[in-house]
């Protein structure tokens, strides 16, 4: 398909597969440069649970400021034939930056239209060489350093290209906390031993994907922090595309929270 297409399964109801937790700790083998693949059991659902409700506890006191989102749906949605947009982002009280309807939208109805172009794609896994995050991490980072070039050279004859998707990146968030923070005491107060075990995993791939991609970031005066909180955010909003193996984050539907109770 040309198009991903967002509508209401029933009243008050994203038509969405995965909650947020899932995408945070259900991932797929980490694939190392070195071709070493670390094997982790799959979490159970108790164990999911456990790591969720230890990671919102984690988050409440962890700063994590909202940047703002001018236009980016009139961005994502443009050359979709999407003719009107009956949504919007907004900061609601107590919950943080949402997206909310401004008009009634019927069940079945497209909420956003957004091309394929726009939607910002990981490599498909059989041609990843490192975790899908980490790999789409270091072009999340490549692509901001572009677009902050080309702001600070906007008056000079001799201006970087930006990057396309510079309206996305300065909607994103500039951290976003998840398992990947947890320290050995956040670990222990899971209590549940296959979730730490998935979790220390987790964080011992990232650490290695860093090492693999340090010398990129160095160049581009980005630190493991810069790396840590990129692919943390494509944590907190990819999905999985069985079709193709790749991981999407689209532009709009990110910023979509997830929730199991319709208000």
């Amino acid at each position: 398909p040309e198009l991903i297409r967002v509508t209401l399964a029933s009243r008050g109801h994203w038509d969405m597969m995965h909650h947020t937790c899932h995408l945070q700790l259900r991932q797929p083998p980490c694939l190392l440069l070195s071709k070493k693949a670390a094997t982790n059991p799959s979490l159970t659902r108790r164990s999911q649970l456990h790591a969720c409700r230890a990671h919102a506890q984690h988050a409440a006191h962890s700063p994590c400021s909202s940047a703002s989102a001018p236009g980016v749906l009139e961005w994502a949605t443009a050359g979709s034939g999407q003719q009107r947009l009956k949504c919007a982002v907004r900061e609601l009280p107590g919950r943080g930056r949402g997206l909310v309807a401004t008009e009634d939208i019927q069940p079945g109805e497209p909420i956003l239209k957004v091309p394929l172009h726009k939607v910002y794609s990981s490599k498909p896994e059989s041609e990843l060489q490192m975790h899908w995050s980490a790999d789409l991490a270091l072009r999340l980072l490549s692509d901001r350093h572009a677009c902050s070039q080309a702001a600070a050279n906007s008056s000079s004859s001799d201006s970087a290209t930006p990057s396309q998707w510079c309206t996305w990146l300065a909607s994103l968030p500039p951290r976003v906390p998840t398992p990947l923070e947890f320290t050995p005491r956040h670990l222990a107060a899971l209590g549940d031993p296959a979730a730490a075990a998935e979790i220390e995993g987790m964080q011992a791939c990232i650490a290695a994907c860093y090492e693999e991609v340090q010398p990129q970031l160095a160049a581009m005066g980005a630190t493991y922090q810069h790396f840590l909180d990129a692919v943390q955010v494509l944590h907190s909003r990819c999905f999985y595309f069985p079709e193709s193996g790749a991981h999407l984050a689209v532009p709009g539907v990110d910023m979509a929270n997830h929730d199991g109770v319709a208000p």
